[in-house]
């Protein structure tokens, strides 16, 4: 009896120890799926509204060096540009402040949304990572002014709106890495975030984990902001066929904006930076043209270099860093990623430079035989797949419609910014 009563309870014994190791590993699954995902929140901020700059008075030009715009018919103009969703159709951006991306069925098409969804599909293919993403988009717009000072201010905005929504979503449960893209100045915008952390007194309730700069003028004023313990990791991508990038005279340091961060005396640039030129390399279209010539990466210098004769250098102009297709202005019919801006492809660029590159390397990007070349400028090339196999440039750009790629054209562009200077004549007295 009392050995029946004794395999009995064994039996009890057994099954509940099972039940609770069952539990026990459940527990380490899930927590173990947990630490396997992660999330990134990352934030587009568009460049410079510049259609009146192109035509300045000597007025504005003095006014402009001077960073007194407040008041101005420039500044009342340009808020009236920036209010009209005409200027939002051929690029990211949306209304001013920090703004979700909303994807939906029930969300109108927009270059915001195409860049987005490219942008996410390519992060798919470069994670390598075996963690699962959860990711996040928004827009950040300011006011596309040129001047320093309501740059400032705009920079001090997002500041305080990254922080909030930050916040909003820890309480949520959701601890996002943070990725900022800024394009031409969008980037002087971003960068200034760590002086606004600095001579605001505000809390750093956020970390930047990847700030990315696409084409923004730079000065060497804007050095010590790179050693900002508010910024992980600095990426710095230029074109030498980006001549726009050079063109602001209004940065401190020389006569005209660079395109990459030099060293002043006694001060090293923050080892947290990286530079990267963006190269674009396609065959010469040449009835002597040895095609396979550029199968063969291994011992072909030249070709891994570029000076080939067989190559055409198309590395991207300003825009079409950050513009799709149908733009009126500054992107070729024949570029290769046509309509893409070259930068839906960053994340890419970064695993390809995070892997092989040093502080400052050349990217050349094969498209035709979905390569990337990473040169640290030693004469060691390192080359890989774009993007993984049976992906592909097309499925990319598949993602846009073709009904939507529609070319517009320089009248109506000017048309919208002449209403704009018109009405904003109506409420002010001043002088551009």
């Amino acid at each position: 009896m009392f050995m029946g009563l004794f395999k009995s309870r064994g039996i009890v014994f057994s099954a509940v120890s099972s039940f609770i190791f069952s539990l026990f590993l459940f527990g380490v699954a899930e927590k173990s799926s947990v630490a396997k995902s992660e999330c990134w929140m990352t934030i587009l901020v568009h460049g410079s509204i510049t259609p009146i700059i192109r035509k300045p008075t000597l007025n504005l030009l003095i006014r402009l060096v001077q960073d007194r715009l407040d008041g101005t018919l420039y500044q009342r103009a340009t808020n009236l540009i920036r209010k009209d969703p005409y200027f939002t159709k051929d690029h990211p951006m949306q209304g001013l402040g920090l703004e979700k991306v909303i994807v939906d069925k029930r969300v109108p098409l927009s270059s915001t949304l195409f860049f987005s969804q490219a942008l996410d599909l390519v992060s798919d293919w470069a994670n390598s990572s075996g963690k699962e993403q959860k990711r996040f988009y928004y827009t950040y717009g300011w006011s596309g002014i040129v001047g320093k000072k309501i740059r400032y201010k705009d920079s001090v905005r997002f500041y305080k709106e990254l922080s909030k929504e930050v916040t909003r979503l820890r309480k949520a449960g959701v601890d996002p890495k943070i990725r900022v893209i800024g394009f031409s100045h969008g980037g002087s915008v971003a960068l200034d975030l760590a002086l606004v952390c600095k001579r605001e007194n505000l809390p750093q309730t956020f970390t930047v984990d990847e700030m990315i700069l696409v084409g923004m003028p730079i000065s060497t004023s804007m050095n010590p902001q790179l050693h900002s313990p508010l910024f992980r990791k600095i990426y710095n991508l230029y074109s030498r066929c980006d001549s726009v990038q050079r063109l602001d005279f209004l940065a401190s340091g020389g006569l005209f904006s660079k395109r990459f961060f030099v060293p002043k005396k006694g001060r090293p640039l923050s080892r947290k930076l990286k530079q990267i030129e963006i190269k674009i390399m396609i065959n010469k279209k040449s009835k002597h043209q040895n095609e396979n010539c550029l199968d063969g990466y291994g011992d072909n210098v030249k070709i891994l270099s570029g000076k080939s004769k067989i190559l055409k250098n198309v590395s991207p102009y300003h825009l079409e860093n950050w513009f799709f297709g149908w733009t009126d202005r500054g992107y070729r019919r024949d570029f290769p990623f046509y309509p893409l801006p070259v930068s839906t492809i960053i994340p890419v660029i970064v695993k390809a430079v995070d892997k092989h590159g040093c502080e400052h390397c050349s990217v050349d990007i094969r498209p035709e035989q979905n390569k990337i070349i990473v040169n640290n400028r030693d004469k060691k090339y390192f080359v890989e797949n774009l993007f993984p196999e049976k992906k592909n440039l097309f499925e990319m750009i598949s993602i846009v419609p073709k009904s939507f790629i529609v070319k517009r054209s320089p009248k109506e562009y000017w048309d919208h910014v002449n209403f704009c200077i018109k009405k904003a004549k109506l409420n002010t007295s001043h002088t551009f």
